[in-house]
């Protein structure tokens, strides 16, 4: 695979988004749309013209049911849409309780490469819902942090409804209040091209669960 241009990058997200959803609530797992992806739904209602990938939150307790999911379905899933799910981490018995990946998890096109990075959230002390990565606005890319990105669960739960390409999706309870978290360093309301991480020539398709 090459190098995608814009315009298949983002025809691919708009199917992506809708396929990957859907998969999920058929497994019964509760997600919600996070980073540049939520960013776009909050701003504008759309994928932000020049991001290259997208992104959902999920909990550890919606990891384990996905990974369940996974492992029950020894003929592979289904999506909507040329794709395939990609674990990046062990499961079984010798599995750690909590993997220390913070996006254990991509939804990746087998046709395109492009991808939907899957973000795990801790529930930790002092009711905080927590990831390592937060965004490098001297790197344009995401990066693990020393201290966790921490928010108040009661601005995520309980999730509510945002428009995104035209459909509805989970997104935090208080969104902008996750997004200034988030983008800490930055106006995230002004639309800035100039943040868009450099897109990847193509995304590794090995240990595919398809």
């Amino acid at each position: 695979m090459g190098q995608v241009g814009r315009q298949e990058r983002l025809a691919a997200l708009r199917s992506m988004i809708p396929a990957l959803a859907g998969f999920l609530g058929s497994c019964g797992v509760d997600f919600w749309l996070d980073w540049g992806t939520l960013l776009g739904s909050v701003r504008n209602g759309s994928i932000i013209p020049w991001d290259t990938d997208g992104d959902i939150g999920i909990d550890l307790g919606s990891l384990r049911k996905l990974r369940a999911a996974a492992d029950s379905r020894k003929k592979g899933f289904r999506f909507a849409c040329d794709c395939a799910m990609v674990f990046r981490y062990d499961s079984g018995p010798s599995a750690p309780e909590k993997p220390t990946l913070d996006i254990p998890a991509i939804f990746v096109s087998t046709r395109t490469g492009v991808y939907i990075d899957i973000f795990l959230y801790l529930h930790t002390r002092g009711g905080l819902l927590s990831n390592r990565m937060l965004y490098s606005h001297t790197r344009y890319e995401y990066v693990p942090a020393n201290n966790p990105f921490s928010i108040p669960e009661s601005s995520v739960f309980p999730l509510r409804s945002c428009l995104l390409e035209g459909r509805w999706y989970p997104c935090p309870r208080q969104a902008s209040r996750y997004l200034d978290t988030m983008y800490w360093a930055s106006n995230w309301r002004i639309p800035n091209p100039g943040m868009a991480p450099t897109p990847p020539i193509s995304t590794p398709l090995a240990s595919l669960s398809i």
